[in-house]
This record gives C-alpha cells, sequence and structure tokens, in this order.
C-alpha cells in the first residue's frame, strides 16, 4: 500500500514521534510510506518538507491579521498536491494541519475531486471546530451549531482584527463532507464521541484507536537510589495554567517531602519553592524514559486532554498515575494503576499522591504495565491502523 501522511512535525513532540514511529512500521512491512511535515528539518528517505520558514511567518502572519486559518501557503500547498497526484497514494492520513503551513481547502478540495481514501486523525479538536483546539474549559458548544462567535477569537491563535470562526466552520463542513470516502478517527473515546456532534454528514464512518506506546522504550526499569526523597513527575511540551502548572505548585506546597520534578518549557518563575524543579524540555527518548523510571507518581492535572500520552508512557515504565476526571483523561487509567480525581480538587489529588508514596510504587507497577500493554501497544495499534487503511483502499 501506498500511504501518506501530513502532520506538522517529524519526530518531535507527540503527534511528531508517533509520525516517526508509523513511517518505519510501514517500511520495515513492506508498504510505500511518505510523510510530508510543515517543520524545518534534515529528514530520512520519503520525509518531506512543505514550504519553507519564511511561508510560515507570512501565513501565520496573514492569519492573525485577517481571522483565517489554513487558508495561506498557496504556492506551497500546490506544490505539495502536484506530488500527491504522481504518487497516487491508496490512503492520505491528515494529522495536526494547523501550524501555518498548508492550505486547507486547497488539499481537502483535491481529496474530494480525486476521490482519495482519507483519513483524519483527531490529535485535538480543530477539524470540526471553526478555529479552536480545546472548548470544554469555556463549556462552549458551538461546534454542534456553527461557531456564530467564538469566545476564544483572541486566544491560542490570535485572530487580531476579525472573528472568522463560522466561515471557518462552514468551509470545513462542506470540504470535509465532500470527501467520499473519509474516515474520522479519535485518539480517544472522548473525542470521537464529541467529533460525532459536529457537522459530519452520515458517510463518514468513525473509529476510535489509541495512541500507542513503544513498550520495547518505554518500560519499568530501576529507580535511581541516590534521591531518597519521593519524586513526583509531571511532563508537557509547556507548563501553563491549562497544563496545570498552578494546581502542581499547590500540591508540591502540601507534600513538602516529595520533590516535584517537570519536564517541558516554562516561562513563568517559581519563587519560593525548594521542592519544585523544572528540567525543560527534552526530545530525547532514553532520558524520557528514565524520568518516568525513577518517579514514584506520574502526576497530570491538565484541564483538558484528548488523550494524554505522556500519562501513558509512565504507566508503560510501571508508574501509577493521577488525573482529573475530565475529557479523555480517565479512560486511561485501569483498576489499581493510579486515581482519576474530581475536577480541581487539590485537596483529593494531594491525598492520592500522599496514599502512592505511602503505598510504595511497587504496589502498583505490575498493574500499570499489564494495563499499557492490553491498551497501548504499539504492534496491536498498528495493526489497527493497517486494517482501517485496507477497508478505505478496497
Amino acid at each position: 500500500m501506498k500511504i501518506v501522511r501530513i502532520n506538522a512535525v517529524y519526530a518531535v513532540a507527540s503527534t511528531g514521534r508517533t509520525v516517526k514511529e508509523a513511517h518505519e512500521y510501514l517500511i520495515e512491512n513492506g508498504h510505500d510510506s511518505y510523510v510530508y511535515v510543515g517543520s524545518n528539518g534534515q529528514y530520512p528517505k520519503n520525509v518531506f518538507q512543505i514550504g519553507n520558514k519564511f511561508g510560515r511567518k507570512m501565513h501565520a502572519l496573514l492569519s492573525r491579521v485577517f481571522g483565517l486559518q489554513g487558508y495561506y501557503s498557496y504556492f506551497s500547498t500546490t506544490i505539495l498536491i502536484k506530488k500527491l497526484k504522481k504518487i497516487q497514494p491508496d490512503v492520505v492520513h491528515l494529522s495536526n494541519l494547523h501550524s501555518n503551513y498548508i492550505n486547507l481547502g486547497i488539499l481537502l478540495k483535491y481529496l474530494a475531486k480525486y476521490d482519495v481514501p482519507t483519513v483524519i486523525q483527531l490529535h485535538d479538536c480543530w477539524f470540526f471546530t471553526g478555529r479552536c483546539v480545546y472548548y470544554t474549559e469555556e463549556k462552549c458548544d458551538g461546534f454542534r451549531t456553527g461557531c456564530k462567535k467564538c469566545i476564544k477569537n483572541y486566544n491560542g491563535n490570535p485572530s487580531l482584527l476579525f472573528d472568522r470562526a463560522e466561515k471557518m466552520y462552514n468551509d470545513k463542513k462542506k470540504w470535509f463532507n465532500d470527501i467520499s470516502k473519509l474516515h474520522v478517527v479519535g485518539v480517544s473515546n472522548w473525542i470521537t464521541d464529541e467529533a460525532k456532534k459536529s457537522f459530519f454528514d452520515k458517510h463518514v464512518k468513525f473509529s476510535s484507536i489509541y495512541n500507542w506506546i513503544d513498550l520495547n522504550k518505554f518500560k519499568p526499569g530501576k529507580q535511581d537510589k541516590k534521591n531518597k526523597r519521593p519524586i513526583v513527575l509531571s511532563v508537557a511540551t509547556s507548563w501553563t495554567e491549562n497544563k496545570g502548572l498552578y494546581d502542581i505548585i499547590k500540591i508540591a506546597k502540601k507534600i513538602p517531602e516529595a520533590d516535584f520534578v517537570l519536564v517541558g518549557g516554562c516561562t513563568k518563575k517559581i519563587d519560593g519553592l525548594d521542592n519544585v524543579k523544572i528540567v525543560g524540555k527534552t526530545n530525547n527518548v532514553e532520558e524520557l524514559v528514565e524520568y518516568y523510571q525513577n518517579a514514584d507518581v506520574f502526576l497530570n492535572p491538565s484541564r483538558q486532554e484528548t488523550f494524554g500520552k505522556v500519562t501513558a508512557e509512565a504507566l508503560a515504565c510501571g508508574t501509577p498515575v493521577i488525573v482529573y476526571n475530565v475529557t479523555a483523561m480517565p479512560e486511561l487509567v485501569g483498576k489499581n494503576c493510579g486515581y482519576v480525581i474530581p475536577y480541581l480538587n487539590i485537596d483529593e489529588m494531594s491525598n492520592k499522591v500522599k496514599q502512592i508514596i505511602e503505598d510504595g510504587k511497587i504496589k502498583y507497577t505490575y498493574n500499570c504495565r499489564k494495563w499499557a500493554e492490553d491498551k497501548f501497544d504499539k504492534n496491536k495499534i498498528m495493526k489497527e491502523w493497517m486494517n482501517l487503511y485496507k477497508s478505505l483502499s478496497v
């Protein structure tokens, strides 16, 4: 089979690592895999860059001024279409397209015109909303009725002058529904159910396929015994209020006997807390695995997640997890693998951190690993993807 995947990045961040692992799996199993990405880099065979840095900056500027996201990058997307026509893919798999590198209309009109089997993978909510990637914190349900007025117009990728959410919603509705062989895949049951409430027509099919974990890399290991203090780990690409930064600070104040380690970028200053350490971003998988293995507890107080891959990675490493009972996160926590806490209940979350420390990590490790093997195994999940690709290309 010939599979083309389009994503913002390759090999970095959660979607980038997923794309890289899928590309390698397809090639190893005798398929023709092509990946097109929006970021600069030195890429392996059959991985190609769309456009350039200047084009992305212009796209971002025009988007902010005129309020239309995914309406620029005309020339680079036209070049991409020429390449797709030459490849004649059996399936085109769309991941993250909202990073100022693709003209959505040109791409989707091509897929519809040439009847190309198409998968959209929901890593967030952007595909089925007017403009936003999440809406649960604002309790907005505009995606059900048409995004008439966007309450997040100045957030995220901001629109400085105009609210064009309704136009973008209606355009996506037409462009996606014009694709006769469209399959929407959520990375959790939660986001799949949300997408079903949006604009997709009856011919569109839906599935849920969890993000996978490479269990040969993410696995239990010996804890570093040099530090006798308990370690509470949290991981994010960047630390913000929505990722639970301030909740972690509150919990750290309640548990001074533990060290709180935060992996990820952070522009905020944390003063007066000796037991909170921000170690910055890492794209080194081995280093990330060591953090998971050395932790006694994995704490993820994020407000909104379509999956929460870092939580699944922690479980694969045998580390018990604690999450809020919101969006997709409860789906990831199996029996005796940690705790699901009522939303924003800091006291309860603190108590469960203390309980896991008191119980000892070893009490949870077997169940965590077994759950990860049952739910997130890369080989099992890639077989699900292959079955889906084959069904679409018939």
